[in-house]
């Protein structure tokens, strides 16, 4: 069963960063981790190697997450920062794999430093007209907060996860932040035999 966060998008859980790095559990920068292999991956746009950014795992996505983690990876080529409409691709994938510690430190590991992602207790979602800056705001559940209004949404999928392009560990090698000022990065789980699957194509999207 889902959570009714997913559901009613009534109210969303903000995402924040812990003062220290952690092995293993939901994290931002830092190495990848060891299930991911030894890479670089390629863009599957492009072909540029992907960075590694962060992990999500069911210490904040819950059952979401079905036993597994979650790591977005972003491209290092033309595809990264890209002001684009909906649809696959991209330049980012979240790729799901096996739940596990921290590999070695890598040549594309975005911010050398890691530290631990996590999130506050359900709070109202400030989504578009309460005043706020939605694009602006990482956080887990609600309704996404498109830079466009008039962005639709996939079809057939549940928002799930949205982290904003200044979210980050700041010690980024000369890096800019999270997706270069393209406005953020929005995840979407496509309900599969009754499941949510994250990472599909048609549930990634950068706006």
């Amino acid at each position: 069963m889902l959570d009714a966060l997913f559901v009613s998008r009534t109210h969303s859980r903000r995402l924040d960063l812990t003062g220290t790095d952690r092995p293993s559990g939901s994290r931002m920068g830092g190495a990848p981790p060891a299930a991911l292999g030894a890479g670089p991956l390629p863009c599957g746009t492009c072909g540029h190697p992907y960075l590694y950014l962060l992990t999500l795992e069911p210490d904040l996505l819950g059952e979401v997450a079905g036993g597994r983690a979650y790591s977005l990876l972003v491209c290092d080529g033309p595809c990264r920062g890209r002001e684009s409409a909906l649809g696959p691709g991209l330049g980012s994938t979240l790729m799901g794999h096996a739940l596990g510690p921290r590999g070695p430190g890598t040549s594309w590991q975005w911010a050398k430093t890691g530290r631990g992602l996590v999130a506050a207790l359900p709070s109202p979602d400030p989504g578009p007209g309460d005043g706020g800056e939605p694009a602006k705001v990482s956080k887990i559940g609600g309704k996404p907060g498109y830079k466009q209004d008039e962005a639709p949404e996939p079809a057939e999928t549940t928002f799930v996860v949205q982290i904003s392009d200044d979210f980050g560990v700041i010690e980024c090698e000369g890096r800019s932040f999270l997706l270069g000022g393209s406005g953020g990065w929005y995840a979407f789980g496509e309900l599969v035999d009754g499941a949510l699957v994250l990472g599909s194509p048609r549930g990634i999207c950068q706006i």
